[in-house]
């Protein structure tokens, strides 16, 4: 069977032609030139040549975070599962006290007092009444809590472990604070509604 004959576009020049196979492909510039029905047309069911790179730059991106997440995660755990370091500090022979000061080596210096240098463990202790924390060098722990006076210690992670504070739409109730009666909540300034009970009807009992 012989060939529909294939009638250009008015107005199409060779020209256009060229710079449409440039830009779209030899195929796609074809269906551009030719007077054909719109529903065939190549563009609409072509998609992008660039489409498959830019799908791998989206998961490359995606993946290069993923793994900058999971090294901060495990940078994270390895800190918290420190609970000692070595480091170098002053201790004062009359005072028996361990510190890291300057300013205190200097003060039991003009005091007369021996002070040598030591490499000992500095530590983190967290009191068991008000959770508040202190360094500790050469296990050298206070007789009580300088907040609250308790006497119980224990142990934590140098670094203390990161915990995400919620943010205020977490907080936010879908319908808003709901309160079981309206007229139930005295408002400062305002004269508080009097509650009664309801007189019962004469033809209740009926």
């Amino acid at each position: 069977a012989p060939k529909p004959k294939l009638v250009a576009k008015k107005g199409v020049t060779a020209a256009m032609v060229r710079k449409w196979e440039e830009e779209f492909g030899k195929k796609v510039a074809v269906q551009m030139a030719l007077d054909v029905d719109p529903r065939k047309d190549l563009i609409r069911k072509q998609g992008s040549r660039f489409q498959g790179i830019v799908d791998q730059e989206r998961k490359a991106k995606r993946d290069r975070r993923l793994a900058e997440l999971e090294a901060e995660d495990d940078a994270q755990e390895k800190m918290e599962a420190v609970t000692s370091i070595k480091i170098g500090a002053y201790k004062c022979r009359q005072c028996a006290a361990t510190f890291d000061s300057d300013a205190t080596r200097v003060l039991c210096e003009e005091k007369g007092h021996t002070v040598v240098r030591v490499q000992v463990n500095r530590t983190r202790w967290e009191c068991s009444g008000c959770r508040q924390s202190q360094d500790v060098l050469d296990r050298e722990l206070p007789s009580h809590c300088r907040k609250c006076n308790a006497i119980a210690w224990k142990q934590v992670p140098l670094r203390r472990v990161k915990r995400e504070a919620p943010m205020e739409r977490d907080m936010l109730l879908p319908r808003g604070e709901e309160l079981k009666f309206v007229n139930s909540v005295h408002i400062p300034g305002q004269q508080a509604v009097n509650k009664f009970r309801e007189a019962s009807e004469d033809y209740s009992g009926l």
